[in-house]
């Protein structure tokens, strides 16, 4: 099975080409591990042929701390302090003249959460639609997301992003900042992560409209870590 999701994960590791070496000595390895059970069924003929240093040179690459699961950790398994160094990063890129207040704000209980999705494409989208519109206006505007825990009929617990913009009401919003080629490309491939969005933009909540927002729009993802509450 972990080899498995191996394969299935490999097309979406290339934004990190230092993966690959790693990722191939942990396939080979595998391989040497599932080939051995094949061949050698029983007890006795196994413990006479067992790769010793196959499955010690998995187990030290396979370390919670290690250099290949940090990398896991980096391409699917998001922290909130990625997450938010990416939009930070990213406010600067796109808001030159300074004309957005942006906010991120983590619910109690979420501060220490990972998301468990594709990271990389994840933290675009968030960016895609709280921030980079930013780059097209001549006035000051506001941007919000705000983190938070659910679980809804005793499912798996997720983490909700809900985003709040002044760019424009909903209609306008749904057209123009989740409409384009870019956004849907991401959305295709984020659902296919588990990423849930919201069909369209709607009006905010009316504490929220008195904080001068005018569209509201949410998604969310599965969760990877989460504490203890």
């Amino acid at each position: 099975l972990f080899k498995a999701a191996l394969d299935d994960l490999s097309p979406y590791t290339t934004v990190d080409s230092s993966f690959g070496d790693r990722e191939g000595k942990v396939r080979q390895l595998c391989g040497e591990i599932i080939n051995w059970y094949e061949d050698y069924p029983t007890f006795e003929d196994a413990e006479t042929t067992k790769p010793n240093s196959s499955f010690t040179t998995l187990h030290d690459i396979l370390q919670i701390n290690g250099e290949f699961i940090n990398k896991i950790h980096r391409l699917f398994h998001p922290n909130m302090e990625d997450i938010v160094r990416f939009l930070e990063e990213r406010k600067t890129e796109k808001d030159r003249d300074g004309l957005l207040s942006f906010e991120f704000v983590l619910e109690q209980g979420t501060e220490q959460c990972r998301c468990l999705t594709l990271s990389n494409n994840f933290k675009i989208c968030l960016a895609n639609i709280s921030i980079d519109h930013i780059a097209k206006c001549n006035r000051q505007h506001k941007s919000k997301i705000i983190c938070g825990r659910k679980s809804t009929n005793g499912s798996t617990e997720r983490l909700y992003f809900r985003i709040l913009t002044d760019f424009a009401k909903p209609k306008e919003a749904s057209d123009n900042l989740i409409s384009s080629r870019h956004f849907a490309g991401e959305k295709n491939i984020l659902t296919d992560f588990g990423v849930n969005f919201d069909p369209e933009w709607s009006l905010p909540l009316e504490e929220e409209a008195k904080d001068g927002f005018t569209a509201a729009f949410q998604l969310s993802t599965h969760s990877g870590y989460l504490p203890r509450n």
